[in-house]
C-alpha cells in the first residue's frame, strides 16, 4: 500500500533529436531541483513578485513533500500503534486530508 502512491523524484525530458544524440543530451529534473529554480523563473522580479514566488515555492514544498509524508506517517501510525477510537478516527481523517491534497487536480490548481 505504501508503494501505490509515491512521489515522482526524477523526470527526464528527451526529444527525438536528444535521443539520437546520446544519453547525455537530455536534462534530468528532480522535485528538489524544480523547487529551487522557482524563484529564478522571473528575470527581474519586483518585491511583490518575490513574495509570491516564495509563497509558490512553499506551497510546492507542502504539496510535494509534506503532505505525502504526512499521509504515510499517519497510515503507518494507524497500522502499527493501537489507538483509542477517537484518536484513530482523527488520524484517519488526517490521512484522508493529506491524500486529497496530494491529488493531481489540487496540485494543478495550486500552480495554475
Amino acid at each position: 500500500m505504501l508503494g501505490l502512491h509515491s512521489v515522482i523524484t526524477d523526470l527526464l525530458f528527451l526529444s527525438p533529436c536528444c535521443m539520437m544524440a546520446g544519453d547525455d543530451a537530455g536534462k534530468k529534473y528532480t522535485v528538489w531541483s524544480l523547487m529551487k529554480v522557482i524563484p529564478d523563473s522571473v528575470s527581474q522580479p519586483t518585491v511583490t513578485a518575490k513574495n509570491w514566488l516564495i509563497v509558490l515555492q512553499l506551497s510546492y514544498f507542502l504539496f510535494v513533500f509534506v503532505f505525502p509524508l504526512l499521509q504515510t506517517v499517519g497510515l503507518l501510525a494507524l497500522w502499527i500503534i493501537p489507538l483509542p477510537l477517537g484518536l484513530q478516527s482523527g488520524m484517519f481523517t488526517l490521512s484522508k486530508f493529506s491524500r486529497a491534497c496530494t491529488a493531481l487536480p489540487i496540485f494543478t490548481c495550486l500552480v495554475a
